[in-house]
């Protein structure tokens, strides 16, 4: 064996330093090693005077012995006029030594998941694996290429899911960024490709909102709504204080000043120029307050489920809704409009509406977004405060229908 060979032992002690780097076994075949300590076979490729980094597999996942089997059937699979990047001859059949995009996804959906609302995880991992994984989940991840993406992405929009095609290849994405970041793919085929150039265009659609008539029902519904009690009170919250689902269910207990009647979005928070002032109502004070006492959370006003440190899932409340019968009727940022509607029918002053909804221009300059900070102030209260008065005569309304 030459003496530039590695040797088992040679790649068992390779150890991180501060800058990554390689290790050769000839014939293009080399160990990368990075900052970390990670160590993944990989196959520079010349054709002319430009290279093509191939990935080979991680180390000791795949050993050495391993690695140079592999290495010799690509550079025979190369000599025949295939891809270097094959792991294969056979489409579609998995060889010895080749990750899969299933290894990949289960190994990226370990490391995607932390934080997550456990809920939402499982949505995505749902979808993954009924629409996704099928397919492209038995292949070696270096194999797949982009009309393949496509045609996976394309079968969900041929069944009226647009939306769920779209996510579909964004998630996809992401697992071979993954892929490529741990050296099991050397590119992304589905960055190759965008929606618009093969997916179904779809209108925009405002928010689906119920009508002012369906408005006592819809509160009484979620008054009976026998899920999370906390779910419940960040749907009383919301229809009283329209704010948009982020802004209330990532609020913390800071912002919130319940003996001044007042809650204090920040303006990083907003992505606006200044801070936005919400008047609390007295309906909506009394809700916070039981928020305190039925969570004992010092952080969040509506704190997850799962993990106390964290706040409620954006989907939360339109999940809620979904399983009252308002799927395709009513969503969370269906309450602004709804609250918009009404108001403009009751006579307020649009100004005051429209300042309450957040609804400023962010190309403002200082001056004038620090005056849009406390503008109307006095009005908008009042406003609020007769908004959440007008909401609790809709809820009587429907109480006494319902007897």
């Amino acid at each position: 064996m030459a003496s530039n060979k590695l040797t088992d032992v040679r790649v068992k002690k390779t150890a991180a330093k501060s800058k990554p780097y390689k290790l050769t076994d000839g014939h293009g075949l080399h160990l990368f090693v990075t900052t970390a300590g990670r160590k993944y076979w990989r196959w520079s490729v010349y054709r002319g005077k430009r290279e093509t980094v191939v990935a080979i597999g991680e180390y000791p996942a795949m050993s050495l012995s391993d690695a140079r089997v592999e290495h010799a059937r690509r550079a025979s699979i190369v000599r025949a006029g295939g891809s270097p990047s094959m792991r294969q001859p056979v489409p579609g059949i998995a060889q010895p030594g080749a990750v899969t995009f299933r290894q990949v996804y289960d190994k990226w959906i370990e490391v995607w998941k932390a934080g997550l609302d456990p809920e939402y995880v499982d949505q995505v991992r749902s979808r993954l694996e009924s629409d996704v994984l099928p397919i492209l989940g038995p292949r070696p991840i270096a194999d797949i290429l982009a009309p393949e993406v496509t045609a996976v992405v394309s079968a969900i929009d041929a069944r009226g899911a647009n939306e769920l095609a779209r996510k579909a290849l964004r998630a996809t994405s992401q697992i071979f960024r993954f892929g490529i970041t741990h050296g099991f793919v050397a590119r992304n085929p589905a960055v190759d490709v965008r929606p618009g150039d093969f997916l179904r265009k779809v209108a925009a659609q405002n928010h689906a909102r119920v009508a002012q008539a369906q408005i006592p029902k819809l509160l009484l519904d979620i008054e009976q709504y026998s899920g999370r009690e906390v779910t419940k009170s960040a749907m009383r919250i919301m229809a009283r204080t329209f704010t948009r689902t982020s802004e209330l269910v990532e609020a913390p207990w800071t912002e919130i000043d319940l003996d001044g009647a007042r809650w204090v979005i920040p303006a990083l928070r907003m992505k606006m120029p200044t801070p936005h002032i919400i008047p609390l109502s007295r309906q909506v004070v009394a809700e916070m307050r039981k928020l305190q006492s039925l969570t004992q959370n010092e952080q969040w006003l509506l704190p997850s489920d799962w993990y106390q440190d964290q706040c409620m899932s954006t989907g939360a409340i339109s999940g809620a809704l979904k399983r009252m019968g308002y799927r395709g009727v009513m969503t969370g940022h269906g309450f602004r409009g709804v609250a918009s509607t009404v108001l403009h029918e009751l006579g307020y002053e649009d100004a005051h509406i429209e300042v309450q909804l957040a609804h400023l221009k962010r190309s403002k300059n200082k001056t004038a977004a620090a005056y849009d900070y406390a503008k109307y102030l006095e009005p908008r209260a009042r406003m609020m405060q007769d908004w959440s008065d007008f909401l609790d005569d809709q809820l009587n309304k429907a109480k006494t229908y319902a007897v």
